[in-house]
């Protein structure tokens, strides 16, 4: 039945773009679905009519029953509110957002995206955004209050073969609360709440406006910086120079961890040496990068920023962290020049021009334009303290400061956002919710497992059934307080809980003890810890030369 509608609705709108003379009004769900479905429908112009919330969705444009068109029309949001609750679980894609794929000649405007979404992909890449995935065309007077946790891991057997990666974005993850990788252009926009980009294996990219900001492209560019301001020129034969973010702010949180490389940034995680970033200002509140190498950047990485210029903007007190492998590495220093007092942002007259500047006076100052239409799409929140859309209301609502945590204890909860890790050779699955570690599966867990430089954040371990045994190093040195072994566990390696100093509970359910080797519990106080075994079987464990040494052993039913 539900086929039956969206097929409707699809000739209903074909008939109505052939003789279009305004805008076809959207005002449910499956209206904006039906925008997908077909060449046609994806070049239309539409209206927003009231708030639409989307579940189980299926990005507009880009999507490979289309060809991999994407969208070249023109969409309106008129002001109201897209909530997204999740993305297609059925989803086989790289280019993940309300839009998949915005075209050059597409616009999106005056719209506001919120939602609180995991996305993980099984892809070689991902793009992912909370306006689009990937944008050739213009983004305009939009706000991004996302939440947007994405992730890919490369599954051969699963990813499907028509996906086809951007050229210089061929692996890795790309992520930013308004677009994953932008090509065209980005203007008076903002973006609150936060982006989480995770790549174990390759390389993974978070920006606060965009995840990665420009086209690699053959010939020249001339790159003038003067005190009249920047000037771009291409050379014959290359791409017009579209990749430009401008007149934009961010005070999400962004947060980057790749297994090769993490970056992240204020304004946009990667900007290629075609991108222009100018006339932005990062509010962020924190910029965290996490891999093998990592950068964490006020405001982008590489590329022109015009930090020679009053064009760009951060706040003083921003904090920057980069990690390598887990361990916090030393900052770097920025440019004190582009700094700005939190205190400053907060008057309107730094954001505003003065009032009768010329065009040219304009574009050699920093400055938004305050107004009630979209040329001038800027006004004063006096309760937020800074510039909102002149469509907003008075009550601006972001969402819950959740992203203040420090990046490895924020991605100890986010990995139970995405699917669990596998590990390398094995069918053995784990991952970390809160502060516990839950592993799945069958086999040994090997020694020194993977998750060794994210156990100081678990208290407690449930190994399940299927688990036939424990590797050594396993769980040493860590700060857990209680364990709940598997009945399949067999056997427990050298030093797997060597100097437990907080272990106060253990329960195994195997009801013959497993073996254990040297020094496991060595410089862990199990004379004061408990030991629960399956009923009946408590003679046994007080028979082990290792296991009788729990101050106390109690019996329990499994099924308990």
């Amino acid at each position: 039945m539900k086929k039956v509608i969206i097929f409707i609705l699809s000739v209903l709108f074909s008939g109505a773009i052939f003789a279009q003379s305004s805008p076809i009004e959207i005002r449910t769900a499956e209206e904006f679905a039906a925008l997908n479905d077909s060449k046609i429908s994806l070049k239309g112009d539409y209206i927003l009519m009231n708030d639409i919330t989307l579940d189980e969705w299926v990005p507009v444009g880009g999507i490979y029953e289309n060809d991999g068109l994407g969208f070249s029309g023109a969409f309106n949001g008129n002001g109201y509110t897209v909530t997204i609750i999740g993305f297609s679980s059925s989803l086989d894609n790289a280019r993940i957002g309300l839009f998949g794929l915005i075209e050059e000649e597409g616009t999106v405007k005056n719209l506001c995206i919120t939602g609180n979404i995991r996305y993980a992909g099984s892809t070689k890449f991902l793009y992912i955004g909370g306006i689009a995935g990937v944008n050739y065309g213009l983004i305009s007077g939009c706000v991004s209050k996302i939440a947007l946790d994405g992730s890919n891991a490369y599954v051969k057997d699963k990813s499907s073969k028509k996906t086809k990666s951007l050229f210089g974005y061929e692996d890795g993850a790309y992520g930013g609360c308004i677009a994953g990788i932008n090509m065209g252009i980005i203007t008076n926009c903002y973006s609150t709440g936060a982006i989480l980009v995770s790549n174990k294996k390759t390389i993974s990219y978070a920006g606060g406006i965009a995840g990665a900001n420009g086209k690699p492209v053959g010939g020249s560019i001339g790159i003038s910086i003067g005190s009249g301001g920047g000037g771009i020129s291409v050379s014959q034969g290359t791409v017009k120079m579209d990749d430009v973010i401008s007149h934009c702010y961010s005070t999400a949180s962004t947060l980057s961890n790749g297994g090769i490389l993490g970056v992240s940034g204020g304004i946009a995680g990667y900007n290629h040496i075609t991108g222009v970033i100018l006339k932005c200002v990062s509010l962020n509140r924190t910029i965290e990068a996490n891999g093998n190498r990592s950068s964490a950047n006020p405001v982008a990485s590489i590329g022109l920023t015009y930090y020679r210029n009053p064009d760009v903007f951060y706040r003083e007190d921003i904090v920057t962290r980069r990690y390598r492998d887990g361990k916090e590495q030393e900052d770097k220093e920025f440019s004190k020049k582009n700094e700005v007092a939190i205190s400053t942002t907060q008057e309107e007259s730094w954001w505003r021009y003065q009032d009768g500047l010329s065009e040219k006076q304009q574009r050699q100052r920093f400055g938004f334009s305050f107004g009630n239409d979209e040329q001038s799409p800027w006004v004063w929140n006096d309760k937020a303290k800074r510039p909102v859309m002149y469509w907003e209301t008075t009550e601006i609502q972001d969402l819950p400061d959740l992203q203040l945590q420090p990046f490895m204890e924020l991605m100890a909860t986010a990995s139970a956002m995405s699917n669990p890790a596998k590990m390398e050779n094995s069918d053995i699955e784990w991952y970390i919710e809160n502060d516990m570690l839950i592993v799945s599966g069958t086999g040994d867990i090997p020694g020194a497992p993977e998750w060794k430089d994210r156990i100081s954040d678990v208290a407690s371990v449930i190994i399940e059934d299927g688990i036939t045994g424990i590797g050594h190093h396993a769980f040493a040195m860590s700060k857990i307080v209680s364990i709940t072994i598997g009945k399949d566990v067999t056997s427990i390696k050298t030093y797997a809980f060597f100097n437990c100093n907080n272990l106060t509970s253990v329960e195994v359910k195997s009801e013959i003890p497993p073996k254990v080797g040297a020094f496991v519990f060595m410089s862990t106080p199990v004379g004061k810890a408990k030991l629960t075994v399956p009923v009946g079987t408590k003679a046994a464990y007080e028979k082990s030369k290792d296991w009788k040494k729990f101050g106390t052993i109690e019996e329990k039913n499994n099924d308990e």
